[in-house]
């Protein structure tokens, strides 16, 4: 090849493809997942999780990382300060979802400053994620989950 030539072929951008739409998940898989949900701490917090990110359509990333000073519960605002592209935007939740969120917070540890993770010094990405949904991620639990529509079913991922 001669000296200074350049493949013409980089110069040329490939054709953007179509995305289908994602197929929403059915109001009766939500309502059976909700169901799942116990009256115990873990059940109370995965459904004012879910409700909330059925409400909000927020990232689940998003919604873990909300600062309780982010949430006004009087007006069903969160603020969500670190979304796609670094932009903060306000998201709003429906009445089921703020009295979830109610029945939520004197279960939860006080003293932290997540809605729904927990600080931790580790720097990795699952220090903010609930011990159950950390565990979902982690390579150790092999065990298949129970899923309703692929979706995997709340709290029942730490059974081995």
């Amino acid at each position: 090849m001669p000296a200074g030539w350049k493949n013409p072929i980089r110069r040329v951008k490939a054709p953007k493809l179509p995305t289908e739409p994602i197929e929403p998940i059915q109001m009766e898989d939500i309502n059976l997942l909700l169901k799942t949900c116990e009256s115990n701490y873990s059940g109370v917090r995965d459904k004012a999780m879910m409700l909330g990110l059925l409400d909000t359509g927020a990232r689940a990333k998003e919604f873990l990382n909300i600062n309780l000073e982010d949430v006004e519960l009087e007006t069903g605002s969160i603020m969500i300060r670190q979304g796609k592209g670094r932009k903060p935007r306000m998201v709003f939740l429906g009445r089921k979802t703020i009295r979830a969120i109610r029945g939520y917070l004197p279960l939860s540890k006080g003293a932290n400053t997540l809605l729904f993770g927990f600080h931790s010094r580790r720097k990795d990405d699952l220090c903010r994620l609930t011990p159950p949904a950390r565990a979902c991620r982690d390579d150790r639990w092999k065990s298949p989950l129970p899923t309703i529509s692929g979706v995997p079913l709340p709290g029942r991922c730490c059974a081995k």
